[in-house]
């Protein structure tokens, strides 16, 4: 039998809102599993926000694909 994993979509009524949302996340076991996605125009105070962003993720997946 395939287990299902829950994915939630979580919104908020500001970038602050969210990154709170998301720096209380990182702090779980599902860490690797989040991705912070839009409005990256504002100033990203925390390296635990950068490395979940969908700019950062991608960067990373990047520089793995050109070490091969």
């Amino acid at each position: 039998m395939h287990k299902r994993k829950a994915k939630i979509h979580v919104c908020a009524p500001s970038n602050s809102a969210v990154d709170e949302i998301v720096l209380r996340c990182t702090a779980s076991s599902i860490k690797d599993q989040i991705l912070r996605i839009g409005a990256m125009e504002h100033k990203i105070k925390h390296e635990e926000l950068r490395q979940v962003t969908l700019e950062e993720k991608l960067k990373v997946m990047a520089r793995k694909k050109l070490k091969k």
